[in-house]
């Protein structure tokens, strides 16, 4: 397309999130990537710190590791400005709040700018995983159970806690936000009080309003990536997770543990590649996503999340899947472009459609 210099994109990280450091990473990994590949060229790398400012960096001056507020800030609108003359694609690697949280990809849709953003959909859905769950558990009552959940709100009543307490008593659950990722403020809890589950609701507060209880199941953790190239979906390798603790909480996650990529032969394979591809085709993803799952040991599994923005350091679960899958950062970031030229195409004509109709039906 005319509007859209297809060799050429715009790094956008950091932001306004607990997991700012984690796309700060991400963006270190992919300019390392993309400095070997000749299709794809970096125009520039825009950088938004924790309080909302931005640092734009062109090509032949990219910021340094530590000196990433060195240029001057401008505000998000501006921001917004310079990256629509521009004309570039913008790869987002912004994590959490504003990142993937629907925030981002409604002011992406709206001002028409181009990137991996995705639509607001799966978006919003991803950062509520009482929802989420809600949903899946309809498209897949066949294939999957649902984990036991209830959402308890931070001005939540000495009766609505003490009724979710007994609700769960006698079993261990997990305690964490309902729409924070990497696992930040989860928590196994062998017994359930109206004393934790405060305690947890006042640290989380400030970052999330509500909190989820769930069961907790015990069993193996695999997770299942997709990328989406336009109009198909290809599965990824399925890779299973083995913390030392038991637990795939933060802890876990920023460090080091046991994972490998589950054979075909395992007799848990076609459920999540099938469960995957359901949840996959319902989303209506950009590109791509990764959906994690619990298997208990009567073979059993639930759905944990879907990712719409997995992580994407040269450690992440989807970057390995990547690798195992044949495909390169590069690879990603032009399915990507690709796709983005399919989805400007179908919003183009029904902005079309729309503008007919109203024009029309007077």
């Amino acid at each position: 397309m005319n509007d859209l210099q297809k060799d050429k994109v715009v790094l956008l990280f950091g932001g306004r999130s607990t997991e700012h450091d984690a796309s700060v990473g991400m963006h270190e990994y992919f300019r390392k990537e993309l400095q070997h590949d000749r299709q794809v060229e970096i125009e520039a790398e825009i950088y938004i710190s924790p309080e909302g400012d931005c640092f734009i960096y062109k090509w032949d001056a990219p910021p340094r590791i530590g000196e990433l507020t060195a240029a001057n800030p401008v505000t998000i609108l501006d921001m917004v400005a310079i990256v629509k003359m521009m004309g570039c694609f913008c790869f987002s690697l912004l994590q959490g709040r504003d990142g993937e949280d629907g925030n981002i990809q409604g002011l992406a849709a709206f001002l028409d700018i181009p990137g991996n953003f995705g639509a607001v959909y799966p978006s919003c859905l991803g950062t509520h995983k009482w929802a989420q769950a809600v949903i899946a558990g309809e498209l897949l009552q066949e294939k999957l159970k649902k984990i036991e959940t209830a959402l308890v709100w931070a001005n939540s009543s000495p009766a609505q806690v003490a009724s979710v307490v007994d609700r769960f008593a006698g079993r261990e659950c997990v305690i964490k936000p309902n729409s924070l990722g990497a696992s930040f403020f989860a928590e196994p809890v062998s017994t359930l009080s109206a004393e934790t589950l405060l305690g947890a609701l006042e640290r989380i507060q400030p970052f999330d309003p509500c909190v989820l209880v769930q069961e907790r199941i015990v069993g193996r953790e695999v997770s299942c990536g997709f990328l989406v190239v336009h109009p198909d979906i290809e599965l990824l390798p399925v890779i299973e997770v083995k913390p030392t603790s038991g637990f795939m909480g933060r802890r876990e996650k920023s460090g080091v543990y046991e994972r490998s990529v589950l054979p075909r032969f395992d007799p848990i394979f076609d459920l999540v590649m099938k469960a995957t591809l359901t949840l996959a085709r319902h989303g209506g993803y950009h590109t791509a996503g990764r959906a994690d799952f619990m298997v208990d040991q009567n073979g059993d599994a639930y759905l944990l999340e879907v990712n719409s923005m997995p992580g994407l350091m040269q450690t992440s679960l989807y970057t390995e899947m990547l690798r195992e899958a044949g495909y390169s950062i590069a690879d990603l970031v032009r399915t990507s472009i690709a796709n983005e030229v399919h989805y400007r195409e179908a919003r183009r004509a029904e902005n079309e459609a729309v503008s007919k109709f109203v024009r029309t039906d007077k």
